[in-house]
């Protein structure tokens, strides 16, 4: 059985314009801001959330921060919500970076998210100048990578760019399987058998 089931990874490049204190708490703060950018550049009603607004189907924010399954209502709420399609990999360990200084996110795009890392590198560029954490520390976005399993990158957005340019490492269930194959050196024993892909 194949899985209709597609997934890419993005690097993001982040010029430090204040001092930026991440810690093991950094997920949280990189999350929450970028959520808030994505609402504020791209909800057209302005409405505290998502649940009821007619615009939900074709909205970027309801997709990646109120997910939905459609088979059970619109939700959100008990039985009605899905797992968001996105995987945000903030920095690991402690670090306190000084202007000029760069850091890397990662993101994880699952299914139809894929098509909306535009959006998602304009909401980064907002949250940039709106700030990060308490002290709301400014950064700008340098680059957007399209990342390949064997770790090769290929750009994306270049910082000042108007341009972007469609990634095309996009993995789908075939790679997955193949992936394992090599991993393990034999076919999968079943279909149903679980595969975690380790990106480089």
């Amino acid at each position: 059985m194949e899985i209709p089931l597609q997934v890419a990874r993005f690097v993001f490049g982040l010029r430090v314009l204040d001092p930026i204190t991440l810690c093991g708490f950094a997920g949280a703060a990189l999350r929450g801001g970028l959520g808030y950018a994505l609402r504020d550049e791209f909800c057209a009603t302005g409405r505290p959330a998502c649940n009821g607004c007619s615009l939900r189907e074709e909205c970027a924010c309801a997709y990646l921060f109120e997910t939905t399954d459609p088979r059970r209502g619109a939700g959100p709420g008990p039985g009605e919500s899905a797992p968001h399609p996105f995987v945000l990999e903030p920095p690991t360990g402690d670090a306190l970076l000084q202007p000029g200084q760069r850091f890397e996110v990662g993101l994880v795009l699952v299914g139809r998210a894929i098509a909306l890392i535009g959006h998602v590198a304009r909401a980064f560029e907002r949250f940039g100048q709106a700030g990060l954490g308490r002290e709301h520390a400014k950064f700008t976005v340098e680059s957007v990578e399209n990342v390949a399993a064997d770790g090769r990158r290929s750009i994306v957005l270049e910082s000042g760019g108007s341009m972007l340019i469609p990634p095309h490492h996009i993995y789908d269930w075939a790679d997955f399987r193949r992936r394992a194959d090599t991993l393990w050196g034999t076919r999968l024993p079943r279909e149903e058998a679980a595969v975690e892909i380790e990106f480089a």
